[in-house]
Order: structure tokens, then C-alpha cells, then sequence
């Protein structure tokens, strides 16, 4: 079952679906930072990985400096991107298309 609280800007209606969102999904200090495990950003067409990230810094500013870059288009050295689960993003022109998602987190483990 969806949990509501750990998603944002979600506007379902009768002619939405997942497949209309891209799915950010936050770990670490994201996560701690937004107190969310997952934002839906709407997507209705392929977009690249910095629009991405700046659609993220609009609606989580308190991101922006910590795990997004200050010019909103790329994440703190510190963090990486993953897609899907398989494979890490690290050029921000790669495109991202409505129904994926994007795992943020801390490219650094403690031991």
C-alpha cells in the first residue's frame, strides 16, 4: 500500500498513471533532509537528468547545496545517481523517461 506522506507532487487523476511520473527515490540524507522516502515528479516525455534534478530543487530547495549542486544541474560530488536500480548516471544530459526511477544517495559507506 502507498504510503501519501513520503510522496509529493502527486496530481492523479482518471487519465494519470505511474507511467506519467518519474519516481525519485531518497536514501541517507535525502532522505532525512525531505523526511521522504519517494517523490513523483509528473513526466509526461523523456527529459534529461538535470531537469530533472532541478524540478527536485524546486520542490525540495532545502536539497540544493547539501546533495544538489548550487546551480540545481548536477548532485554534490558526494552523491550518486542510479537508474532503475541497475546502472549509475553520471552524465546529466542522459535522458530519463516517464515511469523510471531515479535513486539518490551517498556514493560514501561508512565502516
Amino acid at each position: 500500500m502507498m504510503d501519501d506522506r513520503n510522496y509529493k507532487n502527486i496530481s492523479i487523476n482518471n487519465k494519470s498513471s505511474i507511467e506519467d511520473f518519474i519516481t525519485i527515490e531518497l536514501f541517507g540524507t535525502a532522505r532525512l533532509l525531505t523526511g521522504k522516502s519517494k517523490i513523483l515528479l509528473t513526466c509526461l516525455e523523456p527529459t534529461n537528468i538535470s531537469k530533472v534534478l532541478r524540478k527536485l530543487s524546486d520542490i525540495e530547495p532545502k536539497l540544493v547545496g547539501i546533495v544538489i549542486s548550487n546551480d540545481r544541474n548536477s548532485l554534490i560530488e558526494s552523491f550518486v545517481l542510479n537508474l532503475n536500480g541497475d546502472r549509475f548516471i553520471t552524465n546529466m544530459d542522459e535522458v530519463v523517461d516517464p515511469g523510471e526511477n531515479v535513486l539518490i544517495f551517498s556514493s560514501q559507506s561508512g565502516g
